[in-house]
């Protein structure tokens, strides 16, 4: 695993990055926080099958619902961190080969 995904990894669930309300089921951005979570247990256990799948939810729900003020921050280390997993696992998304 790279030395970037380890320092990811240790601050993607911290206090100064995850929104305040983003454990809470009844907010939008906790969608979101449940593929990142997804897609680091998927790093951790080496699931590259299915690596490429969170990466891409986490992009297209970010598409979709661009950051709040209080959101922003978040939003910067999971685009920084999904960038990372892209670069090591690859980017191919499970059923989209020809």
């Amino acid at each position: 695993m790279s030395h970037e995904l380890s320092r990811l990894h240790q601050i993607l669930n911290s206090e100064d990055v995850v929104p305040e309300i983003a454990y809470r089921r009844n907010k939008v951005i906790f969608e979101l926080v449940s593929y990142v979570n997804c897609l680091i247990g998927c790093v951790l256990s080496q699931r590259r099958d299915v690596v490429p799948l969170f990466a891409e939810r986490c992009r297209v729900f970010m598409d979709g619902h661009p950051a709040a003020p209080d959101y922003e921050k978040y939003y910067d280390v999971v685009r920084s961190y999904v960038s990372e997993v892209e670069r090591v696992f690859g980017s191919t998304t499970p059923g989209a080969e020809s």
